[in-house]
C-alpha cells in the first residue's frame, strides 16, 4: 500500500481489521502513529520512518508481524504501543531512552521469547539485562 508523502499522521484504527493488509511502509512525512491504527490487521511487516516521534497505545495488537525497528527518532512510547499479543519474535531500538521511560519500551517483551535489539551500553540493555537475571525469558542483543 502507498501512502500519500503529504501524511503527518496515521489517524486511531485506520486500518483495524484490515486483513488484506499484510505490508506498508510509512512515508517519512508521518511523526506519529495514533491508538490501534493496525490493529487485527494481516501487517507482517512496517518500515517506520525517521521522523517518527510518537507510537501512541496498542497500534500493532492482533498483527501477525515478528519484527519491528523502532528509529531512534521515536522519543515518545505510550504503554503497550510494542504490545503484539502475536508471533513478534525480534524488537530493534536504534536509539536509547531514560530509565523513566524504559520500562514502557520493552516491559511487555520481558516474559515472552524475543530477542531485543538496542545500542551497547544504553540504557535499554541494562534495564533488560537486570531482568534477564531476574529471570525474564527475552534476551538481549547489542548493536553497534
Amino acid at each position: 500500500m502507498t501512502l500519500s508523502k503529504n501524511l503527518t499522521v496515521i489517524p486511531e484504527e485506520t486500518f483495524r481489521g484490515c486483513a488484506s493488509l499484510t505490508s506498508i511502509q510509512i512515508p517519512e512525512s508521518v511523526t506519529r502513529i495514533e491508538d490501534d491504527a493496525f490493529r487485527e490487521s494481516g501487517l507482517t511487516s512496517i518500515t517506520i520512518p525517521d521522523g517518527v516521534t510518537s507510537i501512541e497505545e496498542c497500534p500493532f495488537v492482533d498483527c501477525p508481524i515478528t519484527q519491528l525497528t523502532i528509529p531512534a527518532s521515536v522519543t515518545d512510547l505510550w504503554d503497550n504501543s510494542l504490545f503484539t499479543g502475536g508471533p513478534l519474535t525480534d524488537v530493534t531500538f536504534l536509539g536509547d531512552t531514560d530509565m523513566d521511560h524504559v520500562k514502557n519500551w520493552v516491559g511487555s517483551f520481558l516474559g515472552r521469547s524475543v530477542t531485543i535489539h538496542a545500542p551497547a551500553g544504553s540504557v535499554i540493555e541494562g534495564y533488560v539485562n537486570r531482568q534477564i537475571s531476574q529471570g525474564a525469558k527475552c534476551t538481549f542483543a547489542p548493536i553497534s
